[in-house]
């Protein structure tokens, strides 16, 4: 008797988790539609928004919005598939110290709403609409003075990709209000761009309407290989190379930078050539 009756208790012990944990994530997704709705509602006129579904994940701590639309008061507007919210702070809902958040699909018509005079140069592009992936993963650690960005990725499709990582030491918000920089220190960086058609387009509208200010670029930049060719800097020269043949004859780009050791402000602004700023980096432009 006692043999049949473990497996029927363990079925129950089994209905009464899944029970609990269906109620809670029922709760869950109550409470937090509330939450949002409330903070949609403080908005009033300068935005609307409207999602279609709400989910709520307790064991993988997420939220996600499904079906986004946005509508704001000047007429811009938008849309996104999703928006996942995988780790934020809760103790600093208006300047929260850590977040983890990926937007998916986010959609930008490209129309007269939405890019009023410069809707000509953006239409040059000859995308119907932005279609965008963005990724951010952000900690602040106030004592320590050090803002760490470990993700921010922003991928257009049909048009190109930038991922960024960096790290700031001697950091805080309040600083960053007064304008004070000194101490501020760039502890780490690393950045990739691939470009598709977005870059390109730019420059090829550019080629068009903009002939004397590309000139202007172009002996810039052959000034720039010259001196780093003068300072036996054979990395530079190559990448400035790279760039200014681009820009010459616009094909296909990407670009892979990395911080070569922490960098100050104090360093930085008595800087006047790139090609001096470059030598602070390792990087490959192809």
């Amino acid at each position: 008797m006692k043999k049949r009756l473990l497996p029927i208790l363990g079925v129950l012990l089994l209905a009464l988790l899944g029970g609990g944990y269906y109620a809670a994530q029922l709760a869950a997704n109550r409470l937090v539609d509330e939450k949002l709705q409330g903070a949609l509602a403080r908005l009033g006129d300068a935005a609307r928004v409207q999602y279609g579904d709400l989910r709520v994940n307790l064991l993988r701590q997420s939220v996600t919005l499904a079906d986004v639309a946005i509508q704001l008061k000047d007429g811009r507007h938008g849309t996104i598939g999703a928006v996942v919210v995988k780790d934020f702070d809760r103790k600093h809902m208006k300047s929260p110290h850590f977040l983890a958040l990926e937007l998916q699909d986010l959609t930008i018509p490209v129309d007269e709403q939405n890019f009023r005079g410069e809707l000509p140069a953006v239409q040059e592009l000859g995308l119907p609409a932005l279609v965008v992936d963005v990724a951010v993963d952000y900690r602040y650690e106030p004592d320590a003075k050090r803002l760490a960005v470990r993700e921010f990725d922003v991928d257009i499709a049909e048009g190109g990709s930038f991922r960024m990582a960096f790290a700031l030491e001697n950091f805080s918000v309040e600083q960053l209000r007064q304008q004070q920089f000194d101490e501020l220190t760039l502890a780490s960086m690393s950045l990739q761009y691939k470009d598709k058609t977005l870059l390109r387009g730019v420059l090829l509208a550019a080629g068009e309407e903009e002939k004397e200010l590309l000139r202007f670029v172009e002996d810039w930049l052959r000034e720039e290989v010259t001196l780093a060719r003068q300072k036996q800097d054979t990395a530079a020269a190559a990448s400035l190379e790279a760039l200014l043949a681009y820009i010459q004859k616009p094909a296909t780009f990407s670009m892979d930078l990395a911080l070569k050791q922490p960098l100050t402000m104090a360093k930085i602004n008595p800087i006047k050539k790139i090609s001096e700023l470059l030598g602070l980096f390792t990087f490959n432009i192809r």
